[in-house]
């Protein structure tokens, strides 16, 4: 076969590529598929980011027009990408104009909200302006934004977001107030953290200072009115230290019961009703330094005779048909369950647990010295459950021995806290201690014998 010459197969491609390049979709096409969705909007996307310069200027016109008015929130995921990629002047300038004036708050929370995962600190004092956005997503971007970036922040900055962090608790979006706390409770930590390097140097004084501050800050925290409560209590003002607890629910006073309870997971007879109850339980949240109200409702009963600590747990379940039991006993469930912890030596390094499930099941363990729990650990204990239309509840009778929970006296305090497994992972706990892992009964609630 004859091959054509050289000029007439050149001639034929060319004409091939001038025919691809007018089929070929041009930019402004792409960036109106990018409002799609699914893989024809990640194809836009990648063909844009590919693009860098020659997309800047048709994205730019496209974030004008109102044609474009679907993309407009993936077009400025692509310039927020693009400002890695390409040195052009304009994006940061039109994205932080958009960002105060874009009447799509849609797309003023994505600028918002790329911005600050690409940390660009050049937007910080649009993220502050934008706290005072009139739209709630917005306001919680930028607040989201902020707390991501305070470790870059100067001083003044931090100090100005410190102060919109407080304002914000009052946020009519619950998001906004949601991240507000959460800030909120970072700072009064950073202040309780240095009040403790401030106790173990022995400058009890500047410690108190430095909680005093927090709760000047945030009145109502719950870790620095603790460690207040603890800082008097462990220096020499007892009845101070008690009153500081008692104040904030930390502390439960409780009297000998005059008839033993029934221990058979009702929570119903006579007994009960001259016992201690117990009915702030919050959520815990490992990511946060503050405390969130236990949207599912439980109550705890605390007594005690000669004998033994009585203590019983009621949990209010609208699916009982649903609670978790996974017949595992030899190490920690994942269970429906209480959680009852008693540092009876008072030594706020050891405890004894105590995990009772919805079947009346106990699991007892020990966390000693080594800063780890002992399962081998026993103790008597007698507990049972019951399970009804609408709650679970769990009694039980702890005794007392000679070694790890001595009879008390009147006047003696104990470590005690008392937390709710809901489906296993949810917990929610009388006296939140911030766990960090350790299980340390240095952060436990007061149990104080009358």
């Amino acid at each position: 076969m004859k091959r054509k010459p050289i000029t007439q197969r050149l001639c034929v491609f060319l004409t091939a590529l001038v025919l691809y390049s007018a089929c070929s979709p041009s930019i402004e096409d792409i960036i109106e598929q990018l409002g799609h969705g699914g893989k024809a909007g990640a194809r836009a996307k990648r063909e844009l980011l590919l693009a860098k310069d020659r997309s800047v200027d048709p994205l730019l016109k496209a974030l004008e027009e109102p044609r474009f008015a679907v993309a407009r929130p993936e077009i400025v995921d692509v310039l927020v990408s693009l400002l890695m990629r390409v040195e052009d002047p304009r994006i940061l300038p039109t994205l932080k104009h958009h960002l105060r004036s874009d009447p799509n708050a849609t797309v003023r929370a994505r600028i918002i909200q790329k911005l600050s995962l690409h940390k660009h600190l050049q937007a910080v004092g649009a993220f502050f302006a934008a706290l005072s956005d009139g739209d709630g997503e917005v306001r919680f971007q930028a607040l989201s934004a902020l707390g991501l970036l305070t470790k870059d922040l100067d001083a003044v900055q931090r100090h100005t977001l410190r102060s919109a962090a407080r304002r914000l608790l009052k946020d009519e979006h619950s998001q906004v107030q949601l991240e507000a706390r959460a800030l909120v409770g970072v700072y009064v930590k950073q202040w309780v953290d240095e009040a403790r390097q401030q106790t173990l140097k022995g400058d009890v004084a500047l410690a108190e200072s430095l909680l005093q501050q927090a709760l000047a800050y945030s009145p109502n925290s719950k870790l620095a009115n603790y460690r207040l409560g603890r800082l008097y209590f462990d220096n020499g003002q007892r009845e101070q230290g008690l009153e500081q607890l008692k104040k904030h629910n930390m502390l439960v006073e409780i009297s000998p019961l005059a008839t033993m309870p029934k221990i058979d997971g009702r929570i119903d007879d006579r007994a009960w009703e001259e016992a201690t109850t117990i009915d702030t339980i919050y959520r815990m949240s490992s990511a946060a330094y503050t405390v969130y109200p236990s949207k599912i409702r439980t109550k705890v009963y605390v007594g005690y005779r000669q004998d033994a600590l009585y203590v019983a747990v009621y949990c209010h379940e609208a699916h009982p048909e649903s609670l978790i039991v996974s017949g595992n006993t030899s190490s920690y469930p994942r269970d429906d369950q209480v959680e009852v912890a008693i540092d009876g030596n008072f030594d706020h390094r050891t405890f004894g647990h105590f995990i009772i499930n919805s079947t009346g099941s106990v699991l007892t363990a020990w966390y000693g010295e080594r800063a780890h729990f002992d399962l081998s650990w026993t103790h008597k204990v007698e507990s049972a459950a019951f399970v009804g239309p609408d709650f679970w509840s769990v009694e039980s009778q702890i005794y007392f021995d000679e070694r790890d929970l001595p009879r008390p006296r009147p006047g003696d305090v104990w470590g005690f806290n008392v937390m709710r497994s809901f489906r296993g992972w949810e917990h929610h706990q009388w006296v939140i201690d911030f766990r960090d892992g350790t299980g340390s009964a240095d952060k436990f609630g007061f149990l104080l014998f009358k």
